[in-house]
């Protein structure tokens, strides 16, 4: 059941225990270091000892040129020292131009068209036919932003699938779960809050549970249960959640956790190998077309169970989070303003700089917040926390 205590939590929770961060994961995605495409048409990261001849590299270079120029455009428009540009802008460009551009178009927007004219007359190398050494009819700028997009997303699936350096560092967090009932809200696409709970024997229910074969499908009931004290919801997705279809006879697709650990070889309840849907993980990559897949798939009923636990909730408390997210900003300053008795704890050795670069609604309101008293900050690494800080910062 929803608790009166809510975390959110960022990327600056898996950075503590040695995760990549956005900007390790943007320089390999820019640099192509190491990434080879393979007959499933998905990216990897091979070890250099098992590296293969790499036959699909003109699809490698046309995502990689695509990437490049939208990051000089970004670049261009934020400028080169005011803002970095990470590899969810470039997403987002990408997938700005790819759902413009195919048809039927997903979505009409008039003004990217003189973005995509200028992406043609740049990267008209990036459209010659020759494919492979066979000829084919010339690359569209639709193709190569889906190949961007793969490229983009495969490479952060396959960096954030790293083990942690240790998990001494997320100790304060398996602590609080110990001493009261929470609801953990992560934008976190890495499995690291799940490693740490378990090797704490924290129980906790993630949503999925029901056993078909070798995969754990997605229940949301689930989240409902009374013995249900700690609650991890992830907004964004995982690089663990995939949709499952299988043999004839067996009632999927759905989305599930391979409890074997690998997606690829789960069989089903028949003992015969089940498909990967699109063989990527469910992720959410990108900036504002976040808010537009929130209304699809898992993410409808993820964000409804936030907007359900911010009807609960008494306090939030945010740590690793920048305050990006448009959607989820949205939701934290209602919730906020829609009662006085409510307070949000932002955990952050350096808040000047979290509030320069957060986004505008955050920035208007943090002062006044924290001169009414809603808004406390505890000025720490999320290294050195301690459950008592968040106890004292949260109380009346």
């Amino acid at each position: 059941m929803p608790s009166d205590r809510l975390l959110l939590l960022g990327a600056g929770t898996s950075m503590a225990v040695g995760m990549p961060s956005t900007q390790q994961i943007t320089a390999r995605i820019l640099s192509g270091d190491g990434v080879v495409k393979e007959s499933d048409d998905l990216y990897w990261i091979p070890e250099p000892a098992h590296a293969q001849d790499d036959l699909y590299a003109p699809e490698r270079d046309r995502a990689l040129g695509m990437i490049r120029l939208v990051r000089g455009i970004c670049t261009a428009y934020y400028g080169e020292e005011a803002r970095f540009v990470s590899y969810e802008d470039l997403y987002f460009v990408c997938r700005q131009v790819h759902d413009a551009d195919c048809f039927p178009p997903e979505y009409d927007n008039p003004a990217l068209q003189p973005l995509m004219q200028q992406l043609l007359r740049d990267g008209c190398n990036l459209l010659a036919s020759d494919h492979r050494g066979f000829r084919r009819e010339p690359w569209t700028l639709v193709e190569i932003a889906s190949e961007a997009l793969t490229y983009i997303h495969c490479i952060a699936w396959r960096m954030l699938r790293q083990s942690p350096s240790s998990l001494a560092n997320l100790r304060w967090l398996s602590g609080v779960c110990t001493r009261r009932p929470v609801d953990i809200f992560t934008l976190n696409h890495d499995t690291v809050i799940e490693k740490l709970l378990r090797e704490a024997g924290v129980a906790f229910v993630d949503g999925f549970d029901t056993q078909r074969g070798d995969v754990r499908l997605f229940e949301a009931p689930l989240y409902d249960a009374p013995a249900a004290r700690i609650r991890l919801f992830k907004l964004h997705g995982s690089i663990d959640w995939f949709e499952f279809s299988g043999p004839e006879g067996e009632d999927l697709p759905r989305l599930g956790i391979a409890s074997c650990g690998d997606a690829e070889t789960a069989r089903g309840q028949t003992g015969r190998f089940l498909r990967i849907g699109e063989g990527k993980p469910k992720m959410l990559i990108g900036t504002f077309n976040k808010m537009l897949e929130y209304g699809a798939g898992p993410f409808v009923e993820l964000h409804s169970r936030l907007l359900a636990s911010l009807g609960v909730a008494q306090v939030i408390v945010v740590v690793g989070y920048g305050f990006r997210d448009k959607g989820v900003n949205r939701a934290v300053v209602q919730w906020l303003f829609e009662r006085r008795d409510r307070r949000l704890v932002v955990v952050h050795p350096r808040p000047n700089d979290l509030v320069a670069g957060a986004r505008g609604v955050i920035q208007r309101h943090w002062e006044p917040l924290i001169q009414l008293g809603r808004l406390r900050v505890i000025e720490k690494y999320c290294e050195d926390l301690h459950p008592d800080d968040i106890e004292a910062a949260a109380a009346v």
